[in-house]
C-alpha cells in the first residue's frame, strides 16, 4: 500500500464491495460483467514474489492507473474502503 488507505480496482456497474465481499465482487466481474479485471490487472503488473513488497505494491499501484487511463468506456475506478457505504455500495461515479 502506497498510502494511507489500501485501493483496488473495481468497475463503476460492480455492485458488490471488493474490500468485504471480493468472492462475490470477482464472481460477478467475470461470469456476469465479462471484464476479467483481476486477470487484466495481473497482466498489466510486473511482479514477482523474488521482487520487495514495496515495488510489487508500486507496480500493481502503476498498472491500476494504466488500465483506468486506457479504460475508452469509462467503468474503471481505482477505489478505497472508504469509498463504500455502510450497505456497501460505491459512494462515487
Amino acid at each position: 500500500m502506497l498510502n494511507d488507505e489500501e485501493t483496488m480496482l473495481t468497475t463503476i456497474d460492480n455492485p458488490f464491495n471488493p474490500f468485504t465481499n471480493l468472492e462475490a465482487w470477482q464472481q460477478y466481474d467475470e461470469h456476469y460483467l465479462h471484464y476479467q479485471t483481476c486477470q487484466k490487472l495481473a497482466l498489466k503488473a510486473d511482479i514477482s514474489v523474488d521482487f520487495p513488497d514495496l515495488y510489487n505494491e508500486m507496480c500493481i499501484d502503476d498498472a491500476m492507473k494504466e488500465i483506468v487511463k486506457e479504460d475508452t468506456l469509462g467503468v474503471y475506478r481505482i477505489v478505497k474502503a472508504s469509498d463504500y457505504d455502510d450497505q456497501g455500495q460505491l459512494k462515487i461515479n
